[in-house]
Order: C-alpha cells, then structure tokens, then sequence
C-alpha cells in the first residue's frame, strides 16, 4: 500500500513538474505566474482600472451627468441585468450571453443605466462581479470582460439626434 502511494505522488510531481515546464516554455515565466495567480494579466490589470475610475461609464452614477441620455426602459434594463446574472452557474459560465445582454447598450449612458439597475437588483457593482473571485463565485475570465470594457470603450456617450 505505501508502495502504491510514493508511485502516485511520483507520478504527480512528475505532471506539476512537465506542467511548469509547458507554461514556462509557451508563455514565459511571466505567463507562468500569471497562470498560477502570484501577478495579474494586463487584461486583469485593465479591469481593476476600469473598477476603480470614477469616471468611467461603468460607474452606475455616470449615466447622471449627461443631458437627454437615451436610456431604456427600467423593465428592459432589469430583464438585462437578470440576462447577465443568470448567465453563469457553478460550473458553467456562458460569456455569450452575459456579453450579448451587454452589447444591447449602444451608449455609454445606457451602460452606466444598466451598471445601476444591476446595483439595484443584485447589491453588486456590475463590473466587479462580472469576473468574479474565486470558486464558487468565479465567472468571467479577465480576458472576457476586457472585451466588454473595450466595446464599451468605443460606443459614443449618448445617441445623437
């Protein structure tokens, strides 16, 4: 029984071992950090700056300070933010349909609309949840929710007339 026991945490070193190797070698040992937690991604890095600006249009208070912003129904804005809540699971997580509920929004407005709906409904600020923390409350991978902060990026304030 010991026996069978040294071969399987051989065995398992062997593979922690061959797995450091692998990332090292595809991604550097900087990727390899990255992968195991000890430093964030640029991607990471990006969201965490996005959370922290205060002007930016995923704070639920941006959509305020504009005049005439188009914004949409409080029904249609809670049925998207119920859209993006209900889109992950505890082992599944589906970014298609949190980031098609996302790119509904055609404004910066209608995103800091739907920023504070989601505050409203969940007790949540929108952009920190959305990647989540650890298991089992991980959701989005920093990659996936860069995306939504570069589209979001792009989209002009409010509809012009």
């Amino acid at each position: 029984m010991q026996k069978k026991d040294n071969e399987a945490l051989k065995l398992l070193l062997i593979a922690g071992g061959g797995a450091i190797i692998f990332f090292t070698i595809k991604k550097g040992f900087t990727g390899f950090l990255e992968v195991i937690g000890i430093k964030n991604s640029a991607n990471a890095n990006k969201v965490s700056d996005e959370v922290d600006n205060a002007n930016s249009p995923w704070q639920p208070t941006y959509w305020t300070k504009v005049k005439d912003a188009n914004l949409f129904t409080v029904a249609y804005t809670q049925m998207l933010c119920k859209q993006i809540y209900n889109s992950v699971g505890y082992f599944v997580d589906n970014w298609s349909t949190a980031f098609g509920a996302i790119k509904t929004c055609k404004t910066k407005t209608q995103i800091s609309w739907l920023a504070y709906h989601f505050n409203m409904l969940y007790k949540e600020d929108l952009l920190s949840w959305l990647p989540g923390t650890i298991w089992p409350k991980d959701r989005f991978s920093s990659d996936e929710v860069a995306q939504a902060i570069n589209y979001v990026k792009d989209l002009p304030i409010k509809l012009k007339k």
